[in-house]
């Protein structure tokens, strides 16, 4: 009974570390939309510009799948 009760500890205690790493994951990954920066000397925002902005978000949202793509089993053996 007392070993069942301890893997049922370190279930539980892997699951809230699982939850920790998804909200870190979740805040870090980029958002699908960024600002395009104005320039206050121009009226509008040129083409160029916006292509540049779209490019970066593209990078990071790769950036960002290949870190999702990283076996947990990477992090067996986290201590706290």
């Amino acid at each position: 009974m007392k070993a069942l009760d301890m893997k049922n500890t370190e279930i539980a205690d892997l699951q809230y570390k699982i939850r920790g790493l998804e909200q870190v994951i979740k805040r870090l990954r980029p958002k699908k939309r960024a600002k395009v920066e104005v320039n206050p000397n121009k009226r509008f925002v040129e083409l160029p510009e916006v292509k540049l902005v779209q490019a970066k978000v593209r990078a990071a949202q790769r950036h960002t799948n290949d870190l999702e793509s990283i076996e947990v089993d990477r992090f067996d053996g986290f201590d706290d």
